[in-house]
């Protein structure tokens, strides 16, 4: 449980700083100009997104065999400040400590 609250923060930190990246960007050229998740995973590691491909082609679910281009290559084109913020939020709500109820039932 833990381990899904750090990840999510690390990922919500790592949201922060491609977003000040994108401000940065903003500040020197004068134009929005988001950098796509796929453009960042490219720069900072270009093999990993290059096998991640051909593992996503192949036939997971048989009734779901075009997963790259129906769920992948859509979310890699977005922006990675919002793809990073939205899944580490993700998981920071679904790991999220669970307070006992208090009630009439014990």
């Amino acid at each position: 449980m833990i381990l899904g609250r750090i990840l999510g923060w690390l990922l919500v930190a790592a949201a922060i700083v491609v977003l000040g990246r994108d401000l940065m960007d903003f500040w020197y050229r004068g134009a929005w100009n988001f950098i796509a998740a796929g453009d960042l995973w490219t720069q900072l590691h270009q093999e990993s997104l290059l096998m991640l491909q051909p593992t996503a082609q192949r036939p997971i679910l048989p009734f779901y065999p075009e997963a790259w281009t129906a769920a992948v290559a859509p979310a890699l084109r977005q922006p990675a400040a919002a793809l990073l913020g939205a899944v580490g939020l993700l998981l920071v709500l679904l790991f999220r400590r669970r307070r006992p109820r208090r009630g009439a039932f014990r």
